[in-house]
């Protein structure tokens, strides 16, 4: 296989370890409740990503090395900050999308059963191939650490990165470059009390759909059924007033099409509040452009006040709905079509 042109993802020695974990940062490593992961070549972006949140400088969880060169951040951080990369990578169609869904729900699986863990460690040892305490060993974790300081500035040159690679072929390499592996190759160990589950227990998939639904996304969902619903009584109202009178075919179908809408929404807010993906990303695009709809009117003086408690609205639920623990229940619609061809 090809290796990477760009060396902070491709290193000629092994791989580098994600783990999961709760405790105190100056802890020795021995102590740890840790659970990895997943393990990649090199040092790829989705690792990166993970420890992005306030990252330092950490002892190796492994134990390999007792001098400072791992890196540690906060995990609820990171994984929002992976879940929110995940969906725009989605978007852009470098990577086919079946694949990308059914190598992402492995991780995202271990991510929902790591909820609890406060850090993420990213542990680089057997990067280089040298041993453990070799400069170069801390020569990389500093020029890492760097990069994930600068999380957004690493995730644009590795979307380009991406886009060259596809441009030449380089399937393998894309791959190598994103770091979601083929198959989860490693085990938890001394698992986080309440969090891990044993993968024998599901037939040997995580199942996303048992994550529980945060209450944000339930009020979310529910205020704008009930708001819907009631905007299509009012509809049907009018719509019957209005065919009684002798009016124009094109006011007939505008009456008919505000019916349309307010039914279509309570039907997207109800697939929204049953986890899917895709029905969270219309419904936000439709928040954003009727947030702009209020603010153009609040600016030309034709808006009301309400116009103004409806954008602020408007905002709390995209907050509410791209939130961490919501992503990671959203996240569990990555895995149905993938998981359902593969039993079919």
């Amino acid at each position: 296989m090809k290796m990477p042109d760009n060396s902070h993802y491709s290193h000629a020695g092994g791989d580098s370890l994600i783990f999961a974990w709760n405790g105190e940062l100056d802890e020795l490593p021995e102590r740890f409740d840790t659970i990895e992961l997943a393990r990649a070549p090199g040092v790829p972006l989705v690792f990166k990503i993970l420890v992005s949140g306030g990252p330092m400088l950490t002892r190796s969880v492994t134990g390999t090395n007792w001098d400072p060169t791992s890196i540690s951040g906060s995990l609820p951080a990171g994984r929002a900050k992976l879940l929110a990369f995940l969906d725009d990578l989605a978007g852009r169609q470098l990577f086919d999308a079946a694949e990308l869904k059914r190598r992402a729900a492995g991780l995202v699986g271990r991510l929902a059963n790591s909820r609890r863990a406060q850090w993420a460690t990213l542990d680089m040892d057997s990067v280089t191939g040298e041993d453990a305490e070799s400069p170069s060993i801390r020569r990389l974790a500093q020029s890492i650490l760097a990069e994930v300081r600068a999380i957004d500035v690493a995730m644009a040159d590795a979307l380009a990165e991406l886009e060259n690679l596809r441009g030449e072929g380089r399937v393998d390499d894309m791959w190598q470059v994103l770091g979601l592996p083929e198959e989860h190759q490693g085990q938890s160990s001394l698992p986080i009390e309440g969090t891990a589950r044993d993968d024998s227990e599901m037939g040997g998939q995580i199942r996303l759909s048992n994550i529980a639904r945060p209450g944000s996304v339930m009020a979310i969902c529910v205020t704008a059924i009930v708001w819907w619903v009631l905007s299509g009584i009012v509809a049907v109202l009018s719509a019957g007033d209005t065919f009684a009178r002798d009016v124009s075919p094109t006011e007939k179908l505008v009456v008919l099409l505000v019916v349309a809408a307010c039914v279509a929404q309570v039907f997207l807010a109800a697939l929204v509040l049953r986890g899917s993906w895709n029905a969270r990303t219309i419904f936000a695009v439709l928040t954003v452009v009727g947030m702009i709809q209020l603010l153009i009117s609040l600016e030309n003086g034709t808006g009301s006040p309400m116009n103004g408690v409806g954008v602020l609205v408007a905002i709390v639920s995209l907050v509410g709905l791209y939130s961490g623990r919501a992503s990671l229940y959203f996240a569990g619609s990555l895995t149905g079509a993938a998981q359902a061809n593969r039993q079919n």
